[in-house]
């Protein structure tokens, strides 16, 4: 456990489900917890380039199943601001990208939380679309701990309510 690199992160506090449906906070996580995931066919692993271009119909997200992953790293840094959706049901800073339905859309996509809108929708743990109802953008001037992990084989898990993905980048996201 580190201080330092990318605060693509999730607050303190943040409630993480385990594979066994119990939950831990994010900052108590250990290497090797096995966190609650999704199986989606199709998305490209966070290795490959264009994994951010991945898009899913609604009717594809029928093949999306609950499956698991292994915490490899945690990294513990300060953001000065973050987002709160839907009234605390998730507080994750700008830089985490999401899996977002836009409003009026049928495709699912990685999106990072300034781009979404009140009235789009984000992939809840059973695999259902749940409303944006509020997007608040909180700053600190002292600042939040945050923590990020980083989870494999599947690159992306649930935070407190909603799918999130790593880092997503070619190179070791605690370099």
């Amino acid at each position: 456990d580190s201080y330092g690199g990318s605060p693509s992160c999730l607050l303190v506090g943040t409630p993480i489900e385990m594979a066994d449906g119990s939950f831990k906070d994010v900052e108590d996580l250990e290497i090797g917890d096995v966190v609650l995931s999704m199986n989606m066919p199709g998305q490209l692993d966070e290795d490959e380039e264009d994994w951010r271009s991945c898009r899913f119909v609604d009717e594809k997200t029928e093949e999306f199943t609950q499956h698991t992953a292994s915490v490899q790293d945690i990294n513990f840094d300060f953001a000065y601001n973050y987002w709160n959706i839907n009234n605390g049901k998730e507080k994750i800073t700008g830089e985490h990208e999401m899996l977002y339905k836009p409003i009026g859309e049928n495709t699912w996509m990685w999106q990072l939380v300034p781009g979404m809108k009140v009235g789009g929708h984000l992939m809840g743990k059973d695999g259902t679309s749940i409303e944006i109802t509020s997007l608040e953008q909180v700053h600190s001037e002292d600042g939040f701990e945050v923590v990020q992990i980083d989870v494999e084989p599947l690159d992306f898990y649930f935070g407190n309510t909603f799918l999130v993905h790593n880092k997503g980048s070619n190179d070791d996201p605690f370099d």
